[in-house]
């Protein structure tokens, strides 16, 4: 009897002892804050391993996260506001304005090609990067494609298929590599050949396991394999190669909006109400976070066992993803957070009506 007591209390400390060593810690060594902006920040881009680029209404600026100087101011034109601002390369920023007006900014030179079109755009958000060259267009149910060596513009998809390609918007399609293009409309999703200048593959609702309600979001996960959700918060992991449906997770309260690709093991996706991890290949998942009152805003990726999301009551909280619990929660602002990105080990964030970036430096994980 005494053997065997002495035998359990030996596995309890093996297990306790297995369990602190999987544990860690993030400390914030220290928050800075970036005070540059005069009205309200609308984006946070990381642009390499220190420069980042923040955004307001009429002007954005390039600046060092470590040092916090040398910030390089590039104006807008007034009612022609920012819409959306991404990295082209590794000194080339693309901005869209809220009018359709897109910008070739050259951060060495300061200066800039513009692409105008008489139609305006339907959103600010349908303009991306196809390579080295070329900026894809969304527009009104078609594709185009501007060059911005020759500045010329040419309509990639003429022909619209059954009810045109669909709403523009930002995750209503998705740029599968250099020459394809994923598009989605109603319950189905399209895969166009750029270069074909046609429709190369339909993925159909209702068949082969596909969605029964309308697909609002799509995201790459690699030259192969994408995935979809829909208004029945439902999430979907397609092949492109095999055309069919590989995977379909199910478990959301609400309306997916963000989806993280961990590993090749792992998806994360969240809600307002939820942040759930799935298993890409048995399906299963679970909650690691779930709320009725303080939403979810946004997701972003740290490493591949390590994400961050910020919060409405203004809070950011980090989360170790293999095992399943929270690593830190940093009361970061008054207001709910409007933006979030990160740079390294370091978190940056702004609130909602916000005009200053605050900076959280942590540590190494213990």
């Amino acid at each position: 009897m005494g053997r065997s007591f002495l035998q359990a209390i030996v596995l309890l400390v093996c297990l306790f002892s297995t369990q602190t060593k999987t544990m860690k810690e993030i400390i914030v060594e220290k928050t800075t804050e970036f005070t540059n902006h005069t009205d309200e920040v609308r984006g946070i881009v990381p642009f390499d391993d220190e420069r980042v680029l923040s955004f307001s209404k009429e002007k954005f600026l390039q600046w060092n996260a470590q040092q916090k100087e040398g910030a390089i101011v590039l104006q807008g034109i007034e009612s022609n506001t920012f819409g959306d601002v991404q990295k082209f390369d590794k000194e080339k920023i693309l901005s869209i304005s809220q009018t359709g007006v897109i910008k070739l900014w050259d951060m060495k030179e300061h200066c800039y090609h513009t692409f105008e079109k008489k139609e305006q755009y339907a959103y600010a958000e349908n303009v991306n990067k196809l390579d080295d060259k070329t900026v894809f267009v969304h527009d009104f149910g078609l594709f185009g494609l501007w060059d911005v060596t020759t500045q010329n513009y040419t309509k990639t998809v003429v022909k619209k298929h059954a009810h045109g390609i669909g709403r523009s918007s930002k995750k209503s399609f998705c740029k599968i590599n250099k020459n394809k293009i994923l598009s989605l409309r109603l319950s189905k999703i399209y895969l166009w050949d750029v270069a074909q200048r046609k429709k190369v593959l339909t993925f159909l609702g209702y068949k082969d396991d596909g969605h029964y309600n309308t697909i609002s979001n799509l995201h790459r996960i690699n030259e192969d394999c994408f995935v979809s959700t829909d208004l029945d918060y439902i999430i979907k992991l397609w092949s492109i190669a095999g055309n069919k449906c590989m995977q379909t997770f199910s478990g959301h309260q609400n309306l997916v909006e963000n989806i993280i690709n961990i590993d090749e093991e792992k998806l994360i996706s969240s809600s307002k109400t939820e942040i759930v991890t799935w298993e890409k290949n048995s399906g299963e998942g679970w909650y690691l976070f779930q709320t009725n009152d303080n939403r979810v805003q946004t997701i972003e990726k740290i490493d591949d066992r390590t994400i961050v999301s910020g919060h409405k009551d203004g809070t950011i909280k980090i989360w170790d993803v293999e095992d399943n619990y929270c690593l830190k929660t940093i009361p970061a602002h008054k207001k709910r957070i409007q933006n979030l990105a990160v740079l390294g080990k370091t978190i940056l964030s702004s609130c909602r009506n916000g005009k200053k970036i605050k900076l959280h430096h942590l540590s190494k994980f213990h």
